[in-house]
C-alpha cells in the first residue's frame, strides 16, 4: 500500500556507518548511512523500548543498547538475543540534501 514521502532529517545529519532518530507523528524511526545507502527501520526495539538509533552498529546490524537484540538493518530481520518481531522497514530516498521516508497512509503524521 503506498504512502506519503516526508522528509525527516538532512543529510548532513547522519556520519557514515551511524544512525539517528526521528519522531514524525505516531512514530519512531532510525535512519541509518550503512556502506552509502541509506535505510530506515522502526527505532524502537520490539523486545523493549529501546531507542535503536543508540545502539551498536557492525557489518550491516544494529545491537540493541537494552537487551543485546539484535538486527539485520537492510531487511529488519531479527538475528539473535531477546526480541518477539522483526524491525518493521520503511522505504527511504535522498532528495537533493533531504532525506525522505515513506509512510504507510495508516499511520497519523
Amino acid at each position: 500500500m503506498p504512502g506519503k514521502w516526508i522528509t525527516v532529517a538532512e543529510k548532513s545529519a547522519l556520519e557514515p556507518e551511524s544512525a539517528i532518530g526521528v519522531t514524525h507523528g505516531d512514530i519512531d524511526i532510525a535512519i541509518y548511512l550503512i556502506g552509502g545507502e541509506l535505510y530506515a527501520t522502526d527505532n524502537i526495539c520490539p523486545h523493549a523500548f529501546g531507542y535503536l538509533n543508540h545502539g551498536y552498529i557492525d557489518d550491516g546490524q544494529i545491537e540493541c543498547p537494552l537487551h543485546g537484540a539484535v538486527f539485520e538493518i537492510k531487511t529488519g530481520r531479527g538475528v539473535t538475543g531477546p526480541f518477539c518481531n522483526d524491525l518493521k522497514t520503511f522505504p527511504v530516498r535522498l532528495v537533493g540534501e533531504e532525506i525522505q521516508v515513506e509512510i504507510p497512509d495508516t499511520v497519523a503524521v
